[in-house]
């Protein structure tokens, strides 16, 4: 059998719904039916085990995190006024909020979650990794709420970056079509978009996994694992700066190996085979 069709297919259909992937598999049954039978057993498996891993994480972060309100535009928290809301995931949400007392906007993240997120920022000064300035507990309508005060990196995530990418625009143009944010002047970032304007798309791309694996490289010499590592979870700059972020479910590796899997997380598409053994036998 020809194993990298075998992959190449398997990534082809595991994305298609199933009546699509009924006309494929009946195609290349007809052409090679030991390749049909192998792809057929791969996809039951993987829909079986991804259906069960996110059942599985929606226990654990709904236990979490019930319920959290939104808050609204203008509102005070603290000395936080909230300007908008960015987003929201399983265990947290976000919004862009203006610090009275520093007078800068911060990005403030509104959590049930107990995790060590801003002590674990708290050791990191890399410029690639989102700071945190400060964090707080709260009381708000009878839940403790965590209130973690991080850097507001003005721009999109790689995510929103990937659903634009076409081969007729650079990487740097695609950047300023999606992100009308005015920044300040930075002119030692100027020289990295440069850098990126010089560079057609696929070899953009590529400059910014590198810096992604340094960033990624300098948290795991810290000790830290994210565990979460995906495209929602990076932020682009309006200098095609990569950010990581979101370290809501990371932990130090020396945890790790001595068992203590408390704050073990992730996303089910993007999780390690080590995250994925824990969610089907923990």
């Amino acid at each position: 059998m020809d194993w990298s069709e075998l992959g190449a297919s398997f990534d082809l259909l595991a994305g298609k719904s199933l009546p699509e992937r009924v006309l494929e598999l009946e195609a290349i049954r007809l052409r090679d039916a030991e390749l049909a039978r192998e792809l057929f057993s791969l996809l039951k498996a993987h829909d079986s085990a991804e259906g069960f891993i996110e059942k599985k994480m929606q226990r654990i972060f709904s236990s979490l995190a019930p319920g959290l309100t939104q808050l609204e535009i203008g509102e005070r928290l603290l000395q936080f006024e909230i300007m908008e809301f960015l987003g929201e995931g399983s265990l947290a949400k976000v919004y862009l909020a203006r610090d009275l007392e520093l007078g800068r906007l911060v990005a403030l993240k509104v959590t049930l979650s107990q995790s060590q997120e801003a002590r674990t920022l708290a050791h990191f000064s890399l410029d690639g990794i989102v700071q945190v300035y400060s964090e707080h507990l709260v009381e708000r309508d009878g839940l403790n709420l965590r209130v973690i005060c991080l850097q507001f990196i003005a721009g999109p995530t790689l995510e929103k970056v990937a659903g634009q990418l076409d081969s007729k625009r650079s990487l740097v143009q695609i950047l300023e079509s999606i992100n009308p944010r005015k920044v300040a002047l930075e002119p030692a970032a100027l020289k990295w978009r440069e850098r990126l304007a010089a560079l057609d798309l696929r070899e953009a791309v590529i400059l910014l996994g590198i810096r992604l694996a340094e960033i990624l490289g300098h948290a795991h010499d810290s000790g830290v694992l994210h565990l979460d590592i995906k495209p929602a979870n990076i932020l682009i700059d309006p200098y095609g700066r990569p950010y990581l972020s979101d370290f809501n479910v990371s932990t130090y590796a020396v945890r790790l190996a001595s068992g203590d899997l408390q704050n073990m997380g992730g996303t089910p598409h993007y999780m390690s085979p080590e995250q994925t053994r824990f969610f089907q036998t923990g």
